[in-house]
């Protein structure tokens, strides 16, 4: 749902979007490792063989990393050779290397003010909220484990990440809210951003790996809706194009 309002990419490109298949359930949520073979099915059967480009905004992010190490190290193509993932897409979402789950109570805030996003004056739905609450009582249970190569057939995936350049709120605006703002991942969310590095991302990933980072407009919650939705589809042409990130001024390329 968050994706569809995505502009086209390009002739021949078709971007997949996935939903939560506890969107309506959040009460039979599993835990976000648990979840890869489920979303791991579903990129097979749209798509049946890699390489795969794979991506995810938020907790997304770390949807698409668990998705990209079963893949790998679960699954083969039909010649026998591990399933190759080309490429990472990691969307304003913060590594729970370094940042806490997100406070409910910061979502019932911002929802109550009509900053969850594109919902005008209304409060964000609550079928969208049940499931806020599902999803961060699995990530703050959540600790990510590194990728890891382990044979000498597969291949490095190239990461990049995409970093919101605005908070929900002006520096004194948070510091108003009365929210917990030494919540390092509340002062990330409600904030103006000062770091778009890797923000811990990189410790997750093998010595080698080529990391290229950029930022987006909007905030958290409004980077994925229009007009902020036409500078993501650019991201992803760039990242669709090596020689684009290569030239482009607006990505800084790492390696870790």
């Amino acid at each position: 749902m968050s994706y569809a309002r995505i502009p086209s990419l390009g002739p021949g490109i078709c971007l997949y979007g996935l939903n939560s298949p506890f969107l309506f359930e959040p009460e039979k949520f599993l835990p976000i490792p648990d979840i890869a073979p489920i979303w791991a099915a579903e990129v097979r059967r749209l798509q049946p063989k890699g390489p795969y480009i794979l991506g995810g905004w938020s907790a997304g992010g770390y949807y698409c990393f668990e998705v990209a190490k079963y893949l790998m190290n679960n699954e083969k193509e039909d010649d026998g050779r591990p399933v190759a993932i080309e490429k990472l897409i990691l969307i304003d979402s913060p590594c729970r290397t370094i940042f806490e789950a997100l406070p409910m109570v910061v979502v019932n805030t911002l929802s109550s003010q009509g900053l969850m996003g594109n919902w005008g004056t209304k409060e964000a739905p609550k079928w969208l909220l049940d499931h806020f609450d599902a999803t961060i009582a699995r990530v703050e249970e959540y600790r990510p484990s590194p990728l890891t190569i382990a044979s000498k057939q597969q291949v490095l995936p190239k990461v990049f990440i995409l970093w919101a350049t605005n908070g929900v709120y002006t520096s004194g605006e948070a510091a108003a809210s009365g929210l917990d703002m030494n919540s390092k991942v509340t002062k990330f969310m409600l904030e103006d951003r000062i770091d778009f590095g890797p923000n811990g991302w990189d410790m997750l990933f093998p010595r080698g790996t080529q990391i290229a980072l950029a930022t987006t407009p909007g905030t958290h919650f409004t980077l994925i809706f229009p007009p902020n939705t036409s500078q993501i589809a650019s991201r992803i042409r760039d990242i669709l194009s090596d020689d684009a990130i290569q030239a482009e001024k607006a990505w800084d390329l790492r390696t870790c």
